[in-house]
């Protein structure tokens, strides 16, 4: 029965969002009002039916119902409850349901808080999204179903992926999803503004915290699968460069890129074609990151198995780019709104701006190259060659220090031109401090790549320390505040000001954490018990040999006493965990945390009697400030989330900052 009612709920979303995209179109073209909150109405009426059908799926997962195909194949009694409830998303189907849910809610909620704001564009904006949603019911009904019936019902369930059954598989890959499914709305705003042939700086103005909303969403779920994957894969890093990884990174790259060349449109009326590019890029980028995972085209630990829906997603991504495209190169020219304005000159803000566009663009490319070309080689040539970690490390580091130069300058000049001694002000104080920076670095560590990325990263934040200080100093003057007063002031009146700044410094500290990674020590020993080994600056005494039985696993792991110079640090347990019905086992670190270095070790292998074990180690230097770089990343990002948008406010005049 509540596979039926799911089946149903599906197959009316796939009527309901046929019917709101003839509506929302005959109603824009003829300019029947009616037709068009009939439109809008019924995407109020998807997002409920597929929240039931988000809540039936759910149900029968915690239920065990085993006579829905999904549930059986991805659940069992062994797992707790949690498990269950994520395993939802853990194949294919739920994960696609998943998708189509969110992208209702983002539909629902677009239409609903942006109908009065720009009325001569409501019919087209409902119309993008109920064509997303017609392919995505379409592709769930037909290809994807995930409440198709199985018979004879089985005693038990196939279980989750063990690799997947971990904490983060709650919450990563529904912010993965609202990242990825939220980049739909500046897409449907850009869509519609090239319809309607509207170059105003009104669509951005409503478009800006979507966007950042969904980069804050898409930013946290690429952190937590990095600390996943640190956890739970044990090969000792956080970020393989593997093609799934890649297909997240690429839309997070064109988002940020969009976001700061929208602040451009609103304060200078410049990038707005460029602004367009993005939101469709960002989009199609985001899909084509779902073909990736689904197609099977690709080897990755992250993808789906091989399946029938990869060419549509392919199809969707093809047509929507050639729409897309088609739209804006008949379009663009004939856009009417404000005339768009010039830059002045090359050392100013929108400058620093747009040239921090290129590199995250062009970086963009790079990741696509990378990830598509063993694909393309074993296409047109036969063999399929691997594009790895090096390739990358070795095309983006230097891209990714001159990012970190231009945010730390971007945030202290001025919007159109810097006069030479103004230049000289705001930079001087953020040039010395990266460039001690540089040189403490260099003494201890005697490395080039390094000092650099230290020496940026000290000029970013003292930049941002320079610029609050500034503005106090011009509160105090203008207000005659007391300092602690001037300084809640400009946090609580310059929240988007601040908030990019800080998420700059979150920046920074992650690609010093990244940079850290240059001091890796690595090693692999056969340990007997009682035996002490070293790693780096620690001694493990190999304790004892330890065999466990939990629901739903068997573990087998080596209890390790760490110490550092005779101090005992505390005790190290890595395991091998054995499931019922599968072949290989998963790997359960080890792992001692400092702020300044973390010890990672794994159990590589074992003799099942514990008479030994062979043991990688890794020393990991500075990786906790990739986590503590995205909680900043992270407050500043929501800080800037509450500022007001610029697009409304009087032009700036002069040289306002």
């Amino acid at each position: 029965m509540l596979a039926d009612l799911g089946t149903i709920g599906l197959m009316a979303a796939l009527a309901l969002a046929a019917f709101g995209l003839v509506a929302a179109a005959i109603g824009q073209r003829r300019n029947r009002p009616a037709l068009i909150a009939g439109s809008h109405r019924a995407l109020y009426a998807i997002a409920g039916v597929l929240t039931f059908c988000m809540v039936a799926l759910a149900y029968a997962f915690l239920a065990r119902d085993y006579s829905i195909s999904f549930v059986a194949r991805h659940s069992n009694r062994d797992m707790p409850a949690a498990y269950a409830f994520s395993a939802l998303w853990g194949g294919q189907e739920g994960s696609l349901l998943l998708w189509v849910w969110l992208q209702s809610l983002y539909g629902a909620l677009a239409v609903r808080t942006t109908r009065t704001a720009l009325p001569q564009l409501a019919g087209s904006f409902a119309a993008i999204f109920h064509a997303i949603l017609l392919f995505f019911s379409v592709t769930l009904v037909f290809a994807a179903d995930p409440f198709s019936r199985l018979f004879p019902l089985p005693t038990d369930g196939g279980g989750l992926n063990p690799l997947l059954q971990h904490p983060l598989m709650v919450i990563h890959p529904p912010m993965l999803y609202l990242g990825f499914v939220g980049t739909s709305v500046p897409f449907a705003f850009a869509l519609a503004a090239l319809m309607h042939k509207r170059v105003d700086p009104l669509w951005i103005h409503l478009s800006r915290k979507w966007t950042l909303f969904c980069w804050m969403c898409l930013t946290t779920g690429i952190v937590l699968g990095g600390h996943w994957a640190y956890l739970e894969l044990g090969w000792g890093g956080y970020w393989a460069w593997d093609p799934v990884e890649n297909a997240s990174f690429m839309p997070w790259l064109t988002m940020t890129a969009y976001f700061h060349s929208t602040m451009v449109q609103e304060r200078r009326r410049l990038l707005a074609g460029w602004n367009v590019v993005l939101a469709i890029l960002s989009y199609t980028l985001s899909v084509f990151g779902t073909f990736l995972t689904r197609s099977g085209v690709i080897s990755s630990v992250h993808s789906f198995a091989l399946s029938n829906i990869g060419p549509f997603f392919l199809g969707f991504v093809a047509l929507t780019l050639v729409v897309a495209f088609g739209l804006f190169i008949v379009q663009f020219s004939k856009m009417k709104g404000p005339r768009e304005e010039q830059i002045e000159h090359p050392v100013s803000r929108e400058s620093a701006i747009l040239i921090n566009n290129l590199f995250l663009v062009s970086s963009t490319f790079v990741v696509l190259w990378g990830t598509i070309f063993p694909v393309l080689s074993e296409a047109f040539q036969g063999k399929k060659l691997s594009v790895g970690a090096p390739f990358f490390n070795s095309a983006l580091a230097p891209v990714g220090l001159a990012l970190l130069f231009l945010m730390g300058t971007a945030q202290v000049i001025p919007w159109r031109k810097a006069s030479a001694g103004r230049l000289v002000r705001n930079l001087g104080i953020p040039v010395l401090a990266g460039a001690a920076a540089v040189a403490a670095a260099w003494r201890v560590t005697q490395h080039p790549t390094f000092s650099a990325g230290a020496g940026l990263s000290a000029f970013v934040a003292a930049g941002l320390l320079w610029d609050v200080a500034v503005s106090i100093r011009a509160r105090r003057r203008l207000h005659g505040e007391a300092t602690p007063d001037a300084f809640v002031g400009v946090f609580s009146r310059q929240r988007r000001r601040v908030g990019g700044f800080v998420s700059h410094v979150g920046i920074a500290l992650i690609g010093l954490g990244i940079m850290g990674s240059l001091f890796n020590e690595e090693k692999e020993m056969r340990v007997e018990p009682g035996q002490t080994v070293s790693a780096g600056r620690y001694s493990l005494h190999f304790k004892e040999f330890v065999r466990d039985h939990q629901s739903g696993y068997f573990s087998y792991g080596a209890l390790f006493d760490v110490e550092n110079d005779g101090k005992a640090l505390g005790q190290l347990r890595p395991e091998r965990r054995l499931y019922p019905n599968q072949n290989d086992p998963t790997t359960e670190v080890g792992l001692l945390k400092g702020l300044g270095e973390d010890l990672y070790i794994v159990l590589a292998d074992f003799d099942r009697e514990g008479k030994w074990v062979v043991l990688k180690t890794f020393v990991k230097p500075l990786v906790s400030l990739v986590w503590l770089g995205w909680l900043v990343l992270l407050v500043g990002s929501m800080w800037a989330f509450m500022g007001r948008s610029l697009a409304l406010s009087p032009r700036p005049t002069g040289t306002d900052r």
